[in-house]
């Protein structure tokens, strides 16, 4: 061989082992990317979220499982790649039936090249049947026809599809047999579906209502409000509630509620659905709650007691006529507390707010509560009322609201209060009678001794000369026994067995005639002033006793002003008198009223209280140091005997300033027709009386 042809063969030789060189580079670079992607596939395997198994169709074994696998049919690895489908778990049919053939003709159909999807249903070690769903599919691999299978638990899919058939079949009962029309309808208004209820309540049947469009049966003069309503749900204003009336179909016109929303479908409008509820029963019960509302309002607005109903806060929830008469007032008042309803009755605010402890007491104590008060009136006369407040107790626990009722016992108070001095005045007037008749009886017994005693003393003293030793005992005798009849006197002027003459005179010319006397028996720091009413009717009576009234009148002011100096004012004229006001005053009880002839004595002095009023015409009672008590007694007595009254009014001074009145009304049944008196007049000492304070006995 040439040294050529040898070159020529080592070149070859060398090419030769490049090209194996390069063939096991390019091996092992397949064999690493086939190990690379066994890798991945490996791993594709395990993290699968199904049960992966790889069937060898010709041994029909198992040659690989990835861990779900493991875990679904409760085996080994090793188990499983030692057994193939049929031996871990015969497949079944839907029905619970194995059938091996049926599993197999599936992998058939495989290996054929079709893709198999079917339901399989596994037992586990313990019996209990789980479905799964099973994908075949032909992987070649290695030469090899291997067939790749996932199975996957559908249990929770299988539960959640038996919970969807169970809500949707409950659903399609709630909705056939509830008593609402619940109906669907597309954007034309054509019924799309109904339940059985618009049966019973318009008499379609649902074949007949699918049949129709919502304007077939919404009566007309709602059919535009119908559109209207639709025409804003589409433009997003979302459910509308609407009252329209529907017609049925033997015609009759039904009032229903109509609540509605839109059907979506990829968030576009595709139809309408909505629930009709048959207004029928629930107006009539509307109309009936009215008319109670009416006929209990019509009871408890007519009632004269005061009735309200407040809730737990003490808010009005309902005020009858009779607490607050104006209705607009009325209105404003519903929601406000009791302090906010005084204030504009124009009531104190702390009325209002007496009232509110009173109701939150009711709530807290949950019983009946009774309470009085007294509130200002219309004309400014105080009303008594009392007020009962009940708690509306629910189960014996719960408050719901109060009940206020309120009676005006102003008429009973009066009354009462009338009743009283009834009682007083009869048993002062018993009092009056039982004193005057044993004065009587004692002064007219006492008198009889006297007049035997001034006529022995007249007697002996005639028999006396003049300075005998005995004559000034007889004169002291005489002088005492004098004055003894001048008590015995009063004694009789106050039990009214005085002996009168009864004459017409002039009351204004016999105090005139007695005025320079007046002056005289005063004290000298008192100031004397006549208002005489000229000319004044004569009236009937006996002088010398009404000259004994105004001389023991005066004497009583003069005392009244001691110390201080002051006025003493007498007053004469004319009024007319009404039973009310002679109800006022010390009076026979036989008295009537009309017309009037007065004589009125007021000084400036202090006053007395209420204490001494009430004694200031019983016999030898008395607030002067040294007096017997009897002056104002006797004068009680004489104008019993004349028939007339006196009213008597004394008020103490305020602060440091002390007034005395004390004013003596002498009337008589003469009438004042002729004249009516000029200064005062009448109708002045009628305001003048009703401006002060009475005291009223009998």
């Amino acid at each position: 061989m040439g040294k050529g042809a040898l070159e020529g063969e080592i070149r070859r030789f060398e090419e030769r082992i490049e090209e194996l060189e390069r063939e096991a580079a390019e091996g092992r670079r397949t064999r690493e990317a086939l190990i690379e992607s066994e890798a991945r596939f490996r791993i594709l395997i395990e993290n699968a979220p199904e049960a992966i198994v790889v069937l060898d169709p010709k041994t029909r074994r198992f040659v690989d499982v990835n861990e779900n696998a493991v875990r679904l049919f409760q085996l080994t690895r090793e188990q499983l790649l030692c057994n193939g489908p049929v031996e871990i778990s015969p497949p079944l049919q839907p029905d619970g039936s194995p059938s091996a053939e049926k599993a197999w003709a599936k992998v058939e159909a495989v290996m054929a090249g079709q893709f198999q999807v079917f339901d399989w249903v596994h037992l586990d070690s313990t019996g209990r049947e789980i479905p799964c769903e099973v994908r075949l599919a032909l992987m070649p691999f290695a030469g090899k026809n291997l067939i790749r299978g996932s199975v996957t638990d559908i249990s929770r899919q299988k539960e959640a599809a038996r919970a969807l058939r169970k809500s949707q079949e409950l659903y399609r009962k709630l909705v056939d047999n509830a008593n609402d029309i619940i109906y669907t309808h597309d954007l034309e208004g054509n019924f799309t579906s109904v339940n059985r209820a618009i049966t019973k309540h318009m008499g379609y049947s649902i074949e007949e209502a699918l049949r129709l469009n919502m304007a077939q049966i919404i009566a007309p003069e709602f059919l535009e409000r119908t559109v209207s309503r639709t025409r804003q749900k589409l433009a997003g204003e979302g459910a509308t509630t609407y009252e329209p009336r529907v017609i049925t179909k033997s015609g009759r016109h039904l009032a229903v509620e109509v609540s509605s929303t839109l059907l979506l479908e990829e968030g576009k409008p595709v139809g309408v659905q909505g629930i009709v509820r048959n207004l029928t029963e629930r107006k009539k019960a509307e109309r009936e709650i009215a008319r109670l509302h009416k006929f209990h309002s019509g009871i408890l607005d007519s009632l004269p007691a005061e009735v309200a109903v407040l809730d737990l806060e003490g808010n009005y929830l309902y005020v009858n006529p009779a607490q607050v008469p104006d209705p607009k007032l009325r209105n404003r008042a519903i929601g406000g507390s009791s302090v906010e309803l005084c204030r504009r009755l124009g009531f104190p605010e702390k009325v209002g707010r007496r009232r509110l402890r009173a109701i939150q007491e009711c709530i807290r104590e949950k019983e009946l509560l009774t309470v009085e008060e007294e509130v200002p009136g219309s004309n400014g006369e105080t009303r008594h009322f009392v007020r009962f407040y009940s708690p509306v107790v629910h189960d014996g626990e719960t408050v719901s609201h109060v009940i206020g009722y309120g009676l005006d016992i102003t008429e009973r108070r009066r009354a009462e209060l009338e009743r009283q001095r009834l009682e007083e005045q009869i048993q002062h007037a018993q009092k009056l009678e039982s004193l005057g008749v044993l004065a009587g009886g004692i002064a007219h017994d006492f008198n009889n001794l006297l007049m035997g005693v001034l006529g022995n003393a007249g007697l002996a003293l005639k028999e006396v000369p003049p300075l005998g030793p005995v004559r000034r005992a007889l004169e002291d005798i005489e002088k005492a026994a004098q004055r003894a009849a001048d008590l015995t006197g009063q004694l009789l002027a106050y039990s009214g067995r005085g002996r009168f003459v009864v004459e017409p005179f002039d009351l204004n010319h016999l105090v005139s005639d007695m005025v320079h006397l007046l002056e005289v028996s005063i004290s000298k720091k008192s100031r004397l002033i006549c208002a005489f009413s000229d000319p004044l009717p004569a009236i009937e009576g006996d002088a010398a006793q009404m000259q004994q009234v105004v001389m023991n009148l005066i004497t009583n002011a003069s005392d009244a002003l001691e110390p201080r100096s002051g006025t003493i004012e007498i007053k004469t004229g004319c009024l007319e008198c009404t039973q009310e006001y002679l109800k006022n005053t010390y009076l026979d009880d036989d008295l009537e009223a009309g017309s009037y002839v007065f004589l009125e004595v007021v000084d400036s002095g202090a006053g007395m209280d209420e204490k001494n009023l009430a004694r200031i015409f019983d016999p030898f009672f008395t607030t002067k140091f040294a007096g017997r008590g009897l002056g104002l007694a006797a004068v009680l007595g004489i104008v019993r005997a004349h028939r007339g009254a006196i009213e008597v009014r004394s008020r103490r001074g305020r602060g440091t300033s002390f007034r005395y009145s004390s004013r003596l009304l002498i009337f008589s049944p003469q009438s004042c027709l002729e004249r009516k008196p000029t200064t005062p007049s009448g109708g002045a000492a009628a305001r003048y009386w009703s401006s002060t304070t009475r005291r009223r006995f009998a």
